[in-house]
């Protein structure tokens, strides 16, 4: 039997996305897994299924807000809305697939996650992106 692994598809944009990050590494050393970082394009499925992300709709937004304080303070983790929401996370997410080849994916992405939602850095600046890289 091959080694077990946890596919961990994800976009940068999505706060839900960093507080699954935020347990993965503990799950992973539980259950003797290998988490494999997938980016993904999160509005590619909304548009894909007719959807929208739940911050445009007033209500669903104000639900959001209150559910993400509530998983952060469960899970124990700093968070803290980004003033980039909703942000373009295409090119940290060609960053990460980039770093796989280093099998650095793992550090990055998680650097890249606290970035946005622990430190409000903008994901989007190539100064950023290379600093995260470079680290």
């Amino acid at each position: 039997m091959g080694m077990k692994t946890i596919e961990f598809f994800f976009d940068f944009s999505s706060p839900y996305s960093y507080l699954t990050a935020t347990q993965l590494e503990s799950l992973a050393q539980r259950t003797g897994a290998q988490v494999i970082y997938k980016p993904m394009v999160l509005a590619a499925v909304f548009k894909a299924t007719g959807n929208t992300m739940p911050a445009v709709v007033p209500a669903k937004a104000r639900h959001m807000m209150i559910d993400l304080a509530r998983w952060a303070a469960e899970y124990g983790v700093p968070f803290q809305m980004s003033s980039h929401f909703p942000v373009n996370a295409i090119k940290a997410a060609r960053l990460i697939i980039a770093a796989e080849a280093a099998g650095k994916s793992g550090a990055l992405t998680q650097a890249c996650f606290a970035a946005l939602w622990v430190q409000d850095r903008d994901l989007t600046a190539d100064s950023e992106l290379r600093a995260l890289a470079t680290q």
